[in-house]
This record gives structure tokens, C-alpha cells and sequence, in this order.
């Protein structure tokens, strides 16, 4: 259970870091380079500080694999978010823990109990509640191209999520620092390359803000695969995108005074009761 908590800490912080980057209308590409960097340096450091880690081919194209997608996530995110609101863009990513769930069920027989599948619905009722409640209603319509964007946001971030989970059912554990330090080492290069291709103006405070996000970055994914190593994937990927939602929306209101509607107070109600129903065995 440490592991979970640990990671909904890191992701809260990941969510709010970024909301802080819009509003200060920060470069996305330097908050990703920034970020992965420093990413990359910690998961060299406790590479080298692991005596027992080991390596392998396997775990090396995974690892660059699995980069390629997350760089790709977050700039389709960005993509949905000027396509169909900040609003449906992040229903879309919430909504992506159906695929890594389905998948657990299917691939790894991680048969949900009635509790769990009560708390899945409820995790989904949540997700739609918060939707609705930062939905702008004054949004323009949504053309085809921004439904595409969102269908294609949903498969990539729920992709990555099951590849995190395929990591750590496949490969021993002494992999997992060799792993992280290739995934993040090529993400730092991907998104290097797309700066230095794009010919843009260095953000410099974007970048020392990605220096910040990359802490929380490197060490949600590492206890997220600790977590998915003692945990079942319906119990941890649901219970990650409520607590998100639930600890973002309490820090907005005191940090940025963003107050909740009706729907917003519905959304913690029903994310209360789905953290419950998960946790019941």
C-alpha cells in the first residue's frame, strides 16, 4: 500500500507542476526536456548505487519503447487540449485505465472481486462527474479531428500504463533501475531532438521548472511498478486517477481558489466511495 500512496503523491505533484507551467504559459517541449533530463540523471545515479541490478536487451528496447510512447502522451495531451478543451483531454487520460485494467484481466487473470468491479464503476462516474464540472460550457464544437486526437490520447496514455504493468510481471526485478534509466535517457533525447529540430527560443524557466518536474516524473514510475508488483491493476490505476483528481482539486481551491460546482463535490463523493470499494477484500 506504501507504494500506491507514494505514487499518488508523485503523480498529484506531476499534475499540478504542469498546471503551474500553463499558467505561467510556459514551452511544454523545454518543461519536457527539463524534465526528462533530470529524470534520467536520478535513474543513472541509483543504477550505478544498485549493486545487484542487472541488464538486459530485452529490458533495453522496452525501456526505449516505452519512452517513445510516453514523450508521444504528453505531446498528444497538449494536442487534445487545443483541440477539445482541457476539459475532455483530461477525461480522455483518466479514461485510459481501462486499458491497462482489461488487460491485467485478461493477460495476467487478475479476476476482480464484486467490491473491485463496483469500485471500477465508480471510477469511471467519477472521471465523467469531474469532466463535467471544469467543462467550459462557452467551448467551441468539437470537430472530427479533435474526437480522433482524444481516442488516440486515450490508447496512448492507457498503453503506457499496460507496458509499465507487461515490465514488471515480465522482467526480474533487478532490471527495474536499467529499465527506468533507459526509458527516461530516451525520452530526454527524443524531446532534445524535437527542440533542436524546432529552431525555438530556449524557455529557460520552462526548462528549470521540467529540473523540478522531474523528480515526482522519475519516482512515480518507479513505485508505480512496485506497486503493480504487490498490488492488482484494477485496485491501482483506478485508485491513482481518483486520488489525482480528488488531492488536485482540494490543492486548486487553496492555492489557486478554484472553487467546485455541484458536479465537482459529486466527483469527491463518488471518488470517497470508489477508494473504499477497491480497498475492500
Amino acid at each position: 500500500m506504501i507504494y500506491l500512496i507514494l505514487t499518488i503523491v508523485c503523480s498529484t505533484v506531476i499534475v499540478l507542476l504542469l498546471k503551474y507551467n500553463r499558467e505561467k504559459k510556459g514551452s511544454t517541449t523545454c518543461l519536457l526536456a527539463g524534465n526528462y533530463l533530470f529524470a534520467s540523471l536520478i535513474s543513472l545515479v541509483i543504477l550505478f548505487r544498485t549493486p545487484a541490478s542487472c541488464h538486459s536487451f530485452q529490458s533495453m528496447l522496452f525501456g526505449a519503447f516505452v519512452a517513445c510512447i510516453f514523450v508521444f502522451s504528453f505531446y498528444i495531451f497538449s494536442k487534445a487540449v487545443s483541440d477539445a478543451g482541457p476539459s475532455l483531454a483530461a477525461l480522455s487520460s483518466r479514461l485510459s485505465l481501462v486499458i491497462p485494467v482489461a488487460f491485467s484481466i485478461i493477460l495476467f487473470k487478475e479476476l476482480p472481486g464484486t467490491w473491485q468491479i463496483f469500485g471500477f464503476v465508480f471510477a469511471v462516474i467519477t472521471i465523467m462527474l469531474f469532466s463535467l464540472s471544469v467543462r467550459n460550457h462557452t467551448s467551441k464544437h468539437i470537430a472530427a479531428s479533435g474526437i480522433i486526437t482524444l481516442i488516440i490520447l486515450l490508447v496512448a496514455m492507457g498503453t503506457a500504463d499496460l507496458f509499465m504493468k507487461v515490465f514488471s510481471e515480465s522482467r526480474p526485478v533487478c532490471e527495474k533501475p536499467f529499465f527506468l534509466a533507459v526509458l527516461f535517457s530516451t525520452a530526454f533525447f527524443i524531446t532534445l531532438l524535437i527542440r533542436l529540430f524546432s529552431k525555438k527560443k530556449i524557455h529557460r524557466s520552462s526548462f528549470i521548472r521540467g529540473f523540478l518536474l522531474g523528480v515526482p516524473n522519475f519516482f512515480s514510475s518507479y513505485f508505480l511498478l512496485e506497486a503493480l508488483k504487490h498490488m492488482n491493476a484494477i485496485i491501482v490505476y483506478p485508485a491513482i486517477s481518483i486520488s489525482i483528481i480528488i488531492l488536485t482539486a482540494a490543492t486548486s481551491y487553496f492555492i489557486w481558489k478554484e472553487k467546485l460546482n455541484a458536479y465537482g463535490l459529486l466527483a469527491l463523493v463518488s471518488g470517497g466511495i470508489t477508494i473504499i470499494l477497491l480497498n475492500i477484500q
